[in-house]
């Protein structure tokens, strides 16, 4: 763990010394500016993409960044965490970030072999099976981008999803959450945003 301490000194001389007053702030509790749900993988850092500092974003993540249905019976922890923010946070915006290379995505395409020694994984990437079969519905090719449309499509899902629960559902009506679906480019570092009435992602400029 040697890497952990290193990164720890640097964090304690560096970061910390000089926003002190940052964590004496946080320590009286949290005011996040919005909740993020974003996939487990390590090469996707809200905090150092967007700038921010700790407190200003309430972040979930899991295999996938998948939103289920809010009385779906295999994850209860978004569910949880999404009324935790606005009910307890009153946390106003919500994003759903997806990434490039996502093996969440990817394994939806894996023969069973693949999962040996690994059946909670097998079961969380079957349970969204529905996007590997609007894929195969579509007869997307695999070509070069095909997995990106997949994760597209995925992202898509998941802020469908996300609209339906009910409570978002009446502030949505009320204007008073705001929603965005947002993915990360790993080799360019691009941030695109997706724009529903085009139906399409635009970079962020």
């Amino acid at each position: 763990m040697d890497f952990l301490v290193e990164g720890y000194k640097k964090f304690r001389e560096g970061f910390y010394k000089l926003n002190k007053d940052i964590y004496e702030g946080l320590s009286e509790g949290q005011h996040p500016k919005a909740l993020f749900i974003t996939c487990v993988d390590s090469r996707i850092n809200p905090s150092l993409i967007f700038n921010i500092n700790p407190g200003d974003l309430l972040i979930l993540r899991n295999p996938g960044n998948v939103v289920y249905a809010y009385d779906d019976e295999i994850d209860y922890s978004v569910a949880a965490t999404v009324e935790f923010a606005v009910y307890k946070l009153s946390v106003r915006w919500i994003f759903v970030c997806g990434h490039s290379d996502c093996g969440a995505m990817r394994a939806l395409f894996q023969e069973k072999d693949f999962f040996k020694n690994t059946p909670k994984l097998h079961e969380w990437v079957e349970s969204n099976s529905k996007i590997r079969n609007i894929a195969l519905d579509n007869s997307i090719e695999k070509s070069s981008d095909f997995f990106r449309k997949v994760e597209y499509q995925n992202l898509i899902n998941s802020l469908n999803n996300l609209k339906e629960y009910p409570f978002i559902k009446e502030l949505l009506k009320r204007n008073e959450i705001q929603i965005k679906g947002l993915y990360f480019d790993i080799k360019s570092a691009h941030v695109f945003i997706f724009d529903e009435e085009k139906n399409d992602f635009i970079i962020i400029d």
